[in-house]
């Protein structure tokens, strides 16, 4: 995308977005917010691999391990959970 246009827009979430991350590999972009809902896209596809849902309030901050095999995220209900990448199941609740 060297031009700097619009490759394409991601809409799911109804409320406000509050983190979004790129995968190591640049291929999914993770999007979470006020909803408690993480949505995980292809990218170059525009659709949702994975919706993750586990939190009970506004997560507000999403990332990957370096390896990409993990997801990490973190809310307003106290919890931060660390997530299978590929499958999207909880691994560990903190």
């Amino acid at each position: 995308m060297q031009t700097g246009d619009i490759d394409n827009i991601f809409i799911k979430h109804k409320d406000t977005i509050n983190c979004l991350v790129f995968s190591p590999d640049g291929k999914v972009l993770g999007t979470a917010g006020k909803e408690a809902i993480c949505y995980i896209w292809d990218i170059e596809k525009g659709t949702i691999k994975i919706t993750l849902k586990g939190h009970k309030d506004s997560i507000n901050c999403i990332c990957y391990s370096p390896d990409g095999c993990w997801i990490g995220t973190s809310s307003d209900d106290h919890d931060a959970i660390v997530w299978n990448a590929i499958t999207g199941e909880i691994d560990r609740v903190f």
